[in-house]
């Protein structure tokens, strides 16, 4: 509201900008004109506008690797992450909105300089309180909303005409539906907007106020507030003061309760949950309604934002944080609630380890992944205690770094984990496998040596018959890399058996896959699909799917060896089909190899080329090589000659670098035999005007529909329930008259691409993190 002629001078400063950084005051709307100028612009930008939240980010050295992760970019190597992403994205021509970084200026200014120097096409609109400093930043003030003059109040008809009458009545209406403004308030209305300096954030923390207060009490209360902090220390400009004393009355006018709450869990880094501020909060009385009553009035007060429908979530505007923090701070209570927040995350962490296999897999990696930003956090504040909790913290995430593609993140964390914790128990063990198997999925054996060595000697030294059987996983690994296939499999095959005698299905089924790929290796076929089966039917029995993954594509290796081809491709799209709700790139890639190995046997050696171009985009995104999966990249090679010799190099690797730049939701399309995604409707006379009749919540689900997102994933991305999700598919697929998802993926890309030629804003779609 009232940032049209704003919103216009940014475009056009975009044209020629590359960097521009949209500098004011704390709830002035930096945020929110630097969202609505990307979602205009992004017709302009192939590779999509892609919002980065950095107020969670504390440590200057996450930069990097939080824009990474809200790139959706999986990082399996152990390169320096400012040159991986800006790999990423001198391929890419893509708008970045990096918001909230003036605690961060100097790293972002750090980062930014080589990624816009190495990525030509890359521009980025920051939102930050002060200048970053990076040559060629342009800056963009933005002041707050036109207020009138509090003496002489204007008329009722040119008051109506100032953006920051326009904002409270519209807000105050969401409250109380009867108020206007009106010829008996207007002096007063005019008063209160002058007060408040025009600041939105301000604007609609007094606006939530008028469902118990008239706007005179309002006003009236506002100027006690201000008077006291004129006389304290108080410092800042004047609009700080007075969006500070507004946030200061808010506070006043809590209960207890709702004080309590507010101050504690602005310990959050990210959204949080019920039952995340249950622990964090530590009332004497956890089980009663008293965090959700105050969570609730909180919501009604506009200090809390709450996100999601049947599992709700909650999250603060920032300057609202910062405000509940200093409180926390002045508390005495800083310390022990970063504990109780350190500990709940420590606890959820484990959980999630012992529950990983089984069917509720997949909803926790979705909830790691919402609660990122947080367990960075509570690994900070353990390290710079005594590293007890982020020991355990770092150990028991070792399946969710390693199927969320973070190896690389995963690695950084534990290598400082181990410098400061030394404490020779089971954490320290565990620590160390999780680090040296992190590392040889990187390919990195000698990087891997030294932790597994020392993880051993602990193990012996503490008579741990389960460390034990972790490090003989690894080690069998690694023989198995260095070609010392006896070695590996007498290794291999001890940790299977404690595994197997001990119920541990994680320590089995990677174990029975890492099996079957020194089998492929050393020849054995029958082998090697015995072991592949037999992960495939644990996992079936408990409900699990990324290790059932791995079992059907080493199945399908094991197949192809002996000769079965058609069986073997079967078992890839199960891999492929499975690891889709994941977004898992790398098995993908494995498959896509493994596909293409068989096109080029089978003599069609153009799906041959396509196939393995599309699995070399995958290993390009991920960073990872095919090496770290035992000696398989000798069939790759072979098979890369045999195309040569057929086609030609030059003929070759123009076909895979065509392939290269398909889409992934046309990659999977095609390596499933499924009909490729099209940009008009797959179901002729359709109505193109039934857009009208999906809800802008239905439109963003069928966005996400179109880009290949399983119904988990969109729930993630949207932070709503699996329950809702699937009832907008339902709604979406009774309003089009369509049968299945790709129908409305179609129909999707279809009407975006006609509102283009139209002329139209086309559905925007800006992903954060």
């Amino acid at each position: 509201m009232g940032r049209r002629q704003e919103l216009t001078a940014l475009k056009r400063l975009l044209g020629t900008a590359r960097l521009v950084t949209i500098i004011g005051p704390g709830g002035v709307g930096k945020t929110r004109l630097a969202v609505h100028a990307a979602t205009e612009l992004r017709r302009r930008f192939s590779g999509g506008a892609w919002l980065i939240e950095l107020a969670e980010v504390s440590h200057p050295a996450h930069v990097a690797q939080v824009i990474a992760a809200g790139l959706g970019m999986r990082d399996q190597s152990d390169r320096d992450p400012v040159d991986v992403l800006a790999e990423y994205l001198r391929q890419r021509r893509l708008l970045l909105v990096l918001d909230n970084c003036e605690h961060l200026a100097t790293a972002v200014s750090e980062l930014l300089y080589p990624l816009l120097r190495r990525a030509p096409d890359l521009q980025v609109i920051a939102t930050s309180r002060q200048a970053l400093g990076v040559t060629g930043e342009h800056l963009f003030p933005l002041d707050p909303l036109a207020v009138p003059p509090a003496e002489p109040a204007p008329s009722l008809g040119e008051l109506l005409g100032f953006e920051s009458v326009q904002l409270f009545q519209e807000r105050s209406r969401a409250v109380a539906p009867a108020f206007a403004v009106t010829e008996d308030n207007r002096r007063v209305v005019a008063q209160l907007c002058a007060r408040l300096e025009g600041l939105p954030l301000a604007i609609e923390l007094a606006a939530a106020r008028m469902r118990s207060l008239t706007v005179a009490q309002i006003a009236a209360r506002l100027d006690d507030m201000a008077g006291l902090l004129a006389g304290g220390n108080e410092g800042g400009q004047p609009r700080q003061r007075a969006l500070s004393a507004l946030m200061g009355w808010s506070f006043e006018l809590c209960t207890p309760a709702e004080r309590l709450a507010w101050i504690r869990t602005s310990v959050f880094a990210g959204t949080f949950d019920l039952e995340a501020a249950t622990a964090v909060c530590g009332l004497p009385n956890p089980d009663d309604a008293g965090v959700l009553d105050a969570l609730a009035g909180l919501v009604d007060k506009s200090i809390l934002t709450r996100v999601g429908d049947s599992a709700p979530r909650y999250r603060f505007l920032e300057p609202i944080r910062q405000f509940g923090r200093a409180r926390l701070a002045e508390s005495g209570d800083e310390h022990a609630t970063r504990e109780r927040h350190c500990a709940y995350f420590r606890d959820l962490v484990g959980r999630a380890d012992a529950e990983c296999f089984g069917p509720a897999q997949l909803d926790w990696l979705v909830r790691l992944q919402q609660v990122n930003a947080d367990v960075r956090a509570a690994l900070e504040f353990s390290l710079q205690n005594d590293g007890v909790d982020a020991a355990a913290i770092a150990g028991a995430l070792r399946v969710y770094w390693h199927s969320s593609g973070s190896l690389s993140e995963g690695r950084r964390w534990l290598g400082t984990v181990l410098r400061v914790y030394a404490e020779p128990d089971r954490r320290r063990g565990l620590a160390l496998w999780t680090d040296g198997w992190l590392a040889l999925m990187q390919g990195r054996v000698e990087a891997a040596l030294p932790a597994l060595r020392e993880g051993r000697e602990l193990a012996e030294s503490r008579a741990d018959a389960d460390l034990r059987d972790d490090m003989a996983l690894a080690f069998g690994v690694a023989e198995m890399h260095t070609g010392d296939l006896v070695a590996a499999r007498d290794t291999l095959s001890a940790a299977y058996r404690g595994f197997r005698a001990r119920g541990d299905h994680v320590g089995t089924a990677i174990a029975l896959v890492q099996l079957a790929l020194l089998e492929c290796v050393g020849g054995d076929a029958d082998a090697a699909a015995a072991h592949g089966a037999e992960c495939v039917r644990l996992s079936e029995r408990h409900g699990e799917s990324w290790y059932r993954a791995h079992g059907h594509w080493v199945l399908a290796v094991a197949w192809w060896r002996s000769g079965r081809a058609e069986e073997a491709i079967e078992e890839l799209r199960a891999s492929i089909h499975l690891m889709r709700q994941f977004g898992e790139r790398l098995v993908m890639a494995r498959s896509f190899e493994v596909l293409g190995w068989i096109a080029a046997d089978q003599g069609d050696p153009d799906r041959a080329v396509r196939l393995l171009g599309m699995a070399d985009r995958l290993w390009s995104d991920t960073h990872a090589t095919l090496s770290a999966f035992g000696r398989l990249s000798t069939f790759h090679d072979r098979c890369i000659a045999d195309l040569e010799r057929r086609m030609g190099a030059e003929a070759l690797q123009r076909g895979m670098t065509a392939a290269a730049g398909i889409p992934l939701d046309a990659a999977i399309a095609y390596a499933l035999g499924e009909p490729e995604p099209r940009a008009r409707p797959a179901v002729e006379g359709h109505r193109t005007s039934a857009s009208s009749e999906l809800t802008r919540r239905e439109w963003e689900v069928a966005g996400l529909l179109a880009d290949g997102k399983a119904n988990r994933q969109i729930a993630a991305q949207l932070v709503i329930s699996l329950r809702t999700v699937e009832a907008h598919v339902e709604h979406i697929l009774n309003k089009l008259g369509f049968r299945s998802r790709a129908q409305v993926a179609s129909w999707y890309v279809a009407q975006v691409d006609q509102r283009e030629r139209d002329g139209a804003v086309a559905v925007v779609r800006v992903r954060r993190v």
